[in-house]
Order: C-alpha cells, then sequence, then structure tokens
C-alpha cells in the first residue's frame, strides 16, 4: 500500500505554528489555546480525509474508518500536547501517521475487515496537570473521577475547570471509557527519544515493552531566614538536605540496574529571593524501569533516604507518590504482524524496548498493544532540536499503514 509521504511531512510542519517558542521549540499543553487549535486543525483533517469524526466526553478526537463488518476497531494514534520547551515529533508524529495510513486507505478504495480508529489523546504528557497519561486513562476507566475537582495544574485550574472551559461536563467525564471489547488492537507510532536505531542506520523498528513510571512530588521544609545574618550552624535550610536526595537518585539508579532510570526534573525554592534561606523546596521524582518490581525498589530507596536526610538535619518532608504506569510486554501476535509488514516493504524488522511510556501502557489494560519507533537524530527529545527526517517519518508511516491493514483482518 502507498502512502503519501509528502503530506504527512507537510502537516507535521503545519503544526508547528501552535504553541511555538522563540527558539524553535514547543509549548502545547492540555486544554491551552494551542493544543485546542492543533486538535481543532486534525478533526478538520479527518473530515476532509472522509472519517466519521467524534470527540468523547473530555475531548479526546477519534476519526473513524469504517471496515466491512462493524467491529472490534484497531485503534491507532497518539497525542497533540508537549512538554515545556519540547519537540514538534513526539505526539504529533504519530497522530499523523496514524491518519495518514487511513486516508490512504481510504483513497486507494482499501476497505479493512474492521474498523481503523485513529486517536489523538489529551495530556498525554502530564506537563499541565499532575498526571500523565491523562486521555488514555479516561478511555480506559482507570481515572479516579473522584479526584477531578482536586488534581489542579500550578495555577490552581482544576481538570474539571479546564473541562468546563472547552464545553465539557466534568459530570459526565466517565462517560469515556469504553466498553470491553471496543477495541481489538493498539499501534503506536513515535519518535524513539533515544539513539538505537541511529546507532544501527535503521529508520524504524519494533518496540518489545514499554518501562513502568512512578512519578512522586516531595517537599523539604525548613525555616527562612536571613541569607546573610543567619550562622551555618543555626540554620534549618532545607536546600542542602534537597542536594543529598538528588544525588541519592542518581546512586540509586546506577547500583540497581542498567534498565533503571531515576530522574529530578524540578525543583522550586519558598520564597525563592537570591538572600533568603529557603522555607521550604519542593522537587520532582519520575522513575522508571521495564521491571515494576525494581522500578518500586528504587521508589522505595529513594523515600527511606528522603526521609532519613531530612530528620537529620532537623527538617521535616512530604514524599508522595502522584502517578503510576504499569510495565508491559508488547503483544506477540502485533510484534509477528509487525515482522511480516516489515518483510512487505524491505524494512529490517528490529525490536528495542522503550524506556519511555507512553498512551499504550494505559490502553493495554483494555486490548492488545504495540508501538513501532522512528528514529530520532542523536537520541533527542522533549527539546528543541528533536528532529525525525522525512524519510523515517514516511518510512514508519509505511510501517503503521502495512501492520494495521494486518490487523484489521
Amino acid at each position: 500500500m502507498q502512502i503519501n509521504a509528502a503530506r504527512v511531512n507537510e502537516r507535521l510542519a503545519y503544526l508547528t505554528r501552535f504553541g511555538t517558542t522563540p527558539d524553535g521549540g514547543v509549548t502545547r499543553y492540555a486544554f491551552t489555546p494551542a493544543e485546542q487549535a492543533a486538535t481543532n486543525t486534525v478533526a478538520g483533517w479527518m473530515a476532509e480525509a472522509g472519517l466519521e469524526v467524534r470527540r468523547d466526553a473530555v475531548g479526546n478526537l477519534f476519526g473513524r474508518l469504517p471496515g466491512r463488518r462493524p467491529g472490534p476497531a484497531v485503534l491507532t494514534g497518539s497525542h497533540l500536547d508537549s512538554v515545556p520547551n519540547g519537540g514538534h515529533y513526539d505526539g504529533p508524529a504519530g497522530v499523523l501517521a496514524a491518519l495518514e495510513a487511513v486516508q490512504s486507505m481510504k483513497e486507494q478504495g482499501i476497505v479493512p475487515e474492521y474498523p481503523i480508529e485513529v486517536g489523538s489523546f489529551i495530556g498525554e504528557e502530564g506537563s499541565r496537570f499532575p498526571h500523565g497519561l491523562l486521555g488514555t486513562s479516561f478511555l480506559t476507566g482507570t481515572f479516579p473521577c473522584d479526584e477531578i475537582d482536586h488534581i489542579a495544574d500550578r495555577d490552581g485550574v482544576t481538570i474539571a475547570a479546564a473541562l468546563r472551559a472547552h464545553g465539557y461536563d466534568p459530570a459526565r467525564a466517565a462517560e469515556a471509557a469504553v466498553a470491553p471489547g471496543t477495541y481489538k488492537a493498539y499501534v503506536e507510532l513515535h519518535i524513539e527519544q533515544s539513539g538505537m536505531l541511529e546507532a544501527r542506520g535503521l529508520p524504524a523498528g519494533i518496540v518489545s515493552g514499554i518501562a513502568g513510571m512512578r512519578q512522586a512530588r516531595g517537599v523539604i521544609r525548613g525555616r527562612a531566614e536571613h541569607a546573610g545574618a543567619c550562622p551555618m550552624d543555626l540554620r534549618r535550610d532545607p536546600m542542602p538536605a534537597v542536594a543529598e536526595v538528588i544525588l541519592e537518585v542518581e546512586r540509586a539508579a546506577r547500583e540497581l540496574s542498567p534498565a533503571t532510570r531515576a530522574t529530578v526534573g524540578f525543583v522550586q525554592a519558598s520564597p525563592g529571593a537570591a538572600n533568603v534561606i529557603p522555607a521550604a523546596v519542593e522537587l520532582s521524582f519520575d522513575i522508571r524501569d521495564l521491571d515494576g518490581d525494581r522500578r518500586d525498589a528504587c521508589v522505595e530507596r529513594i523515600r527511606t533516604f528522603f526521609d532519613e536526610v531530612s530528620r537529620r538535619r532537623g527538617l521535616t518532608g512530604e514524599f508522595e507518590v502522584q502517578h503510576t504506569s504499569i510495565p508491559i510486554r508488547c503483544d506477540a501476535h502485533i510484534v509477528q504482524t509487525m515482522h511480516e509488514a516489515a518483510a512487505a516493504i524491505n524494512l529490517e524488522p528490529f525490536e528495542l524496548p522503550s524506556g519511555a511510556v507512553h498512551d499504550g501502557a494505559n490502553v493495554s489494560l483494555i486490548c492488545p498493544v504495540g508501538m513501532i519507533f522512528v528514529r530520532s537524530r542523536d537520541g533527542l527529545s522533549h527539546c528543541p532540536q528533536e528532529y525525525t527526517s522525512p524519510e523515517d517519518i514516511a518510512a514508519g508511516t509505511s510501517l503503521l499503514a502495512e501492520t494495521l491493514l494486518r490487523l484489521a483482518k
């Protein structure tokens, strides 16, 4: 099957206008004007392609290509939101490759046996609200809807308020959950976000599994005093304690396994003045591993050290796990189908794991899951330098299209 490589790459370039930052990156959070403009644009392209377009109770966008039989459908897609000052490929490449695959089928008169549905899911990155994979959490019925009025962004805007602002009724959010058997498979194309494909000179690869993640928030509290007047031995300064914790985070991951990842990506002192000893310091934790037990062991080691250093320095601390995703192995049948699809387009079927978490980790709760990675230049992601060549986007889109056709039989 032929895909229109120029079209998918032109659409990727077009979406860069929504949320572009001064240094060429993108900041596009869930339920912001930039994210909504990008979503509306994709909805328009879905309609132009002749798909059946709808949005669910929380704003997830779907475009459906009907099959000869009514269902269950094969689901494919990704997200349009970004991290702060991120890149233009993480998420949109998967949405637009999926759209291109089904649009090419329709244009060539190819009718799949079962429907294929393209999804664009809200809030995957967790950059605005402290809950990643937001759209697919609603889709799979795993979002704690009793918390919808309490989970808020840093400006105090709750998920419920964001939904209302965009015309959705938070009281109906649970209606976004799909019934068992709605989907027979989910396949997502995504940029690799590391250098394994580039090291092997390959444009695309087949994902073997997705790491499980735990994200936590910590606060260490001391006493605010004048930075010049307060003697060193009388201070209750939380910042040195935070420095110790950060070093322990690195140590814990290095000592547990080469597959363990642990990151402190956010630190904020309060009141945050150069001449004031902080009263409190907040920091984030992101711990990942393909092995769930090993990931949890890393979390507990960090939590124990966090508590110990707070006590030792005469401070108080709070450590709270806010989000968890399960590690998964990609479905063996889907992986084998991808091998066959790769052979059909003369692409080497190289398998590799995903250290990053994706919507597929959630969707695995309701149907089998597979993923395709496309090469990232220099392995860079979540930054303005993120880049995947038009040729690699085309190769990944072709692999996705061939895979979807086989799975929809």
